[in-house]
């Protein structure tokens, strides 16, 4: 018999929420409240026909993004994670209670095999790249877990330039942009090398949104600015050492909806850059 709303919310506040996640009838899980780049993930998910598909959400936490899937008619659903405790209460409350079919399992990313798990016809993968110290190991692995012709919707942190230059910024900890847990988030492609790299992995990239669009023109037209001026200040001054640094990049979440096709990628190049040559 199914859990009443009573014992539902009382239930929900023996687990620690990532994702507020809608339960139905005003109920919703005591998560962070949705952002700008979550909402294009779950707008880019109700945007397909998922039928009978086979899905995997790598990073799923408490599986907003899973569930989302399985609203569209996904009837093979994976739902991954590394931390146990994000995945508790998937597991034991919102599946039981939304009778989901979705599956569960705690692995890291770099365990994920193809020829143990099959391939998806959608891979959803948020929030993950830009933590990641091994980023084109673990594309590749995506891109493997992803079907011929197959979907992979991935959001991550990019760097906002003018993308004249394919630009990997790897920050220490200590020089991370971010605080807290986010602080061991290393990996961060601007748009140009991002593409480039899907490309050559055979990955074809048929949208790009950035969350806070309205802002990114504007945070151009100061970049270049600000690019002009100084190179009127470096023919009149000499830097310091530590000024040379510069300051952090311009950051900005962004949603891809990608699609694998083989055709892009150089078998001579995969198989020097697999170590099969």
């Amino acid at each position: 018999m199914r859990m009443d709303e009573n014992t539902l919310e009382q239930r929900l506040k023996d687990y620690t929420f990532f994702h507020t996640i809608q339960l139905g009838d005003g109920i919703q899980t005591p998560g962070k409240p949705i952002s700008r780049h979550q909402e294009i993930v779950l707008e880019t998910i109700a945007a397909q026909d998922l039928a009978g598909k086979r899905v995997i959400d790598i990073g799923c936490a408490n599986g907003l993004f899973a569930l989302a899937a399985e609203k569209q008619g996904a009837t093979d659903i994976l739902a991954v994670d590394h931390t146990e405790s994000q995945l508790e209460p998937l597991r034991e409350l919102l599946i039981p209670y939304l009778e989901s079919k979705i599956k569960v399992s705690q692995q890291n990313l770099l365990e994920l095999r193809a020829s143990e798990i099959g391939q998806f016809d959608l891979v959803i993968f948020p929030g993950v790249l830009y933590h990641l110290r091994y980023p084109f190991w673990s594309l590749k692995i995506v891109r493997d877990l992803t079907a011929e012709g197959g979907l992979l919707i991935i959001e991550t942190s990019v760097i906002v330039d003018e993308n004249e230059l394919a630009v990997l910024w790897c920050p220490s900890p200590s020089d991370s942009p971010y605080t807290g847990r986010g602080a061991n988030a290393c990996s961060f492609f601007n748009r140009k090398a991002l593409e480039e790299t899907l490309a050559c992995l055979g990955i074809e990239v048929i949208s790009l949104r950035h969350s806070q669009r309205a802002n990114v023109r504007k945070i151009r037209q100061v970049r270049r600015i600000l690019s002009r001026l100084k190179q009127t200040v470096v023919r009149t001054i000499k830097w310091k050492a530590s000024q040379s640094q510069g300051p952090s990049p311009t950051l900005d979440r962004v949603v891809l909806l990608c699609r694998r096709k083989a055709e892009l990628a150089d078998p001579q190049l995969q198989n020097f850059y697999d170590g099969l040559s």
